[in-house]
């Protein structure tokens, strides 16, 4: 139940006086991190994972999401498909390097799940083939285990960009 609406539904039922079972899950980052094959966390490589969104709801103010994304090894963003170019342009103003490795996956855990993976600069692009799924990101030197994975295996909807 991150960067979702759960809290809201769940507040709107209890309210009505429906009574609420949550089915307990994994978090979509760790499901997408499972389909890559690629810890968010390794040895000597990221020490640090965040969970960010640069999506906002209506009449709530901007925060800084993009500090937390740049200070960890690891950044997953959820919901940033819309916004790749802001946030690849945002990232590499407060410091990311545009060779940062970068996957982003959408319909992670369905039968018609993609995996596309290249480099930050190349985000936009990669954002344009995915379909209308819920996508995630992931940023940083852990995709590369990602990106060899997909080199060798290549699933008909995976695309290797940059």
């Amino acid at each position: 139940m991150l960067f979702g609406r759960a809290q809201e539904e769940i507040d709107v039922l209890r309210e009505a006086g429906i009574v609420v079972e949550i089915v307990l899950g994994v978090t979509s980052a760790l499901a997408v991190s499972a389909l890559l094959e690629a810890s968010l966390t390794q040895r000597g490589i990221s020490r640090s994972v965040v969970f960010v969104t640069p999506r906002v709801g209506e009449n709530e103010r901007t925060r800084n999401w993009v500090n937390a994304a740049v200070a960890a090894d690891t950044a997953v963003i959820y919901m940033g498909r819309g916004e790749a170019a802001a946030i690849t342009s945002a990232l590499i103003a407060y410091g990311r390097a545009p060779h940062t490795p970068v996957a982003i996956v959408e319909s992670a855990s369905l039968p018609d799940c993609a995996r596309y993976i290249g480099q930050l600069a190349n985000l936009p692009a990669l954002a344009a083939q995915t379909g209308d799924g819920p996508t995630m990101i992931i940023l940083g030197d852990v995709v590369r285990a990602a990106a060899s994975f997909a080199v060798e295996e290549a699933p008909a909807r995976l695309q290797r960009v940059g």
